[in-house]
């Protein structure tokens, strides 16, 4: 992001990169960990993809994408036709448990037997402004940086 108000997220895999703009009309950008653009989703595992006997037990028979699919639903709810998001905002978002609050590897704020969330980053391109927590985001403490 930058000064203007003009954001991108860069997907990159071993083999490519694309960039990814907002909606026309939009001023936001947002994703769990998966790809969107269409050619990056060539590249990444099949959304039937489970975890094998190989993996973690935490993971093993999970769906690959299970995770990302439900968090980036969740975002959508959440984020859905809202004009403005301020701090406090942003923050309510990033620390969501899902409908019924209770955390796990399906919610945004991670809390699974494998994975969870280790820090928390917001950016403000106008106001040049970027927030950095290394906590979950539900017990976030951020650290603001001008630039």
């Amino acid at each position: 992001g930058d000064a203007h108000g003009e954001i991108a997220s860069v997907e990159i895999s071993n083999s490519r990169l694309e960039v990814r703009r907002p909606e026309p009309d939009r001023d936001r950008i947002y994703h769990s960990n998966q790809f969107c653009c269409p050619t990056m989703k060539a590249v990444e595992l099949p959304p039937e993809a489970h975890y094998d006997q190989r993996s973690p037990a935490a993971l093993c028979g999970r769906r690959v994408h299970q995770s990302s699919d439900q968090r980036d639903a969740r975002l959508a709810q959440l984020v859905g036709d809202r004009e403005c998001f301020d701090k406090a905002s942003m923050r309510e978002v990033m620390a969501d448990h899902g409908l019924d609050n209770a955390p796990s590897a399906d919610t945004i704020c991670m809390h699974g037997d494998y994975w969870h969330t280790t820090a928390s980053l917001q950016l403000l391109p106008a106001a040049r402004l970027m927030r950095a927590s290394f906590s979950p985001s539900c017990i976030a403490e951020y650290t603001e940086f001008v630039v």
